[in-house]
C-alpha cells in the first residue's frame, strides 16, 4: 500500500518515505506503485505519467519526491538544477569523526563493476559531514551534498575511511545492510501550493531501534532534535 509511505502531497507532487530494500525504477519498484494508485488523478492528461524526480539507491531509505503534473515536474527539476534545494541524509559509519568535515573529489562511474571511484578524469562531488552521535567505533553522521553524483555519499565516505557500516561495496564489510537515510528535504521558502518549506522523513522502526541499541534511545533522539534545528 502506498498511503502509509506518503510524507506530504500536492496537486503537483507526492513525497514519500522510500523503504529500504525498494527499487525506484522498474517491474515491482515504487514507481510502479505510485503509477497504479495515482492513476485516476492523472487520466486527463493522456501524455503525463507519475515519476521520480531524482533517484535512491534500492538500500538507501527516505524521502523521493513524484511529479503529478508537468508544471510538477518541471518546477521541482528547476529547482534542483539551480541547487535551490538542500538534502541532509543520515548515515552510520565506521570510525569516530571527530569533527565536521568538507569533502570534495572528483568521482567517475565505473559501469563494469557498478561502483563509483575517485579519478582526475571524473566529476566534481562536494559533500558536507558532520557527526551527530560517536559509540564503539561508530558514528552517525548528518550528510549534506552539494552534487548528486552516483554513489556519492557511499564512495566518498568509503575514499575518506569512513564507510557506511556494512557497505561491502565500499569498504564497510560484510554482516548486514547499510544504513542511509534521505532524512530532510529544504525548499527555504514554501515553494508548493500545499507543501512545506521543508520535509522531513521519520526513520524506519527498525533503523530507529538499530541506532538507538548503539547511541542509547534518548541521545539518539536529543541529537536529532538539534540537528533539525529551530522551527522544525
Amino acid at each position: 500500500m502506498l498511503e502509509p509511505l506518503i510524507i506530504a502531497k500536492s496537486a503537483d507532487l507526492l513525497v514519500i518515505n522510500k523503504p529500504r530494500g525498494m527499487l525506484t525504477h522498474g517491474q515491482g519498484s515504487l514507481e510502479s506503485l505510485v503509477r497504479a494508485t495515482m492513476r485516476q488523478g492523472v487520466a486527463a492528461s493522456l501524455s503525463f505519467r507519475p515519476g521520480p524526480l531524482h533517484r535512491l539507491d534500492r538500500n538507501t531509505s527516505g524521502i523521493l519526491v513524484f511529479s503529478l503534473s508537468i508544471k510538477g515536474a518541471r518546477d521541482f527539476t528547476a529547482l534542483l538544477r539551480e541547487r535551490r534545494i538542500s538534502k541532509r541524509y543520515l548515515a552510520l559509519v565506521q570510525g569516530v569523526l571527530a569533527a565536521p568535515a568538507f569533502w570534495e573529489d572528483r568521482l567517475e562511474r565505473d559501469e563494469a563493476s557498478l561502483l563509483t571511484r575517485a579519478s582526475e578524469n571524473g566529476k566534481a562531488a562536494r559533500t558536507s559531514i558532520v557527526p551527530l552521535l560517536v559509540a564503539r567505533d561508530r558514528c552517525l553522521a548528518s550528510v549534506a551534498i552539494g552534487t548528486g553524483r552516483t554513489h556519492q555519499i557511499r564512495a566518498q565516505c568509503g575514499i575518506h575511511g569512513h564507510p557506511l557500516v556494512g557497505d561491502a561495496k565500499y569498504g564497510g564489510g560484510q554482516g548486514g545492510s547499510y544504513l542511509l537515510h534521505a532524512w530532510i528535504l529544504d525548499f527555504g521558502q514554501a515553494v508548493f501550493e500545499s507543501l512545506p518549506s521543508r520535509l522531513e522523513a521519520p526513520l524506519a522502526a527498525a533503523d530507529h531501534s538499530r541506532l538507538a541499541s548503539i547511541f542509547g534511545g534518548v541521545e539518539l533522539d536529543t541529537a536529532l532534535e538539534v540537528e533539525r534545528g529551530p522551527g522544525a
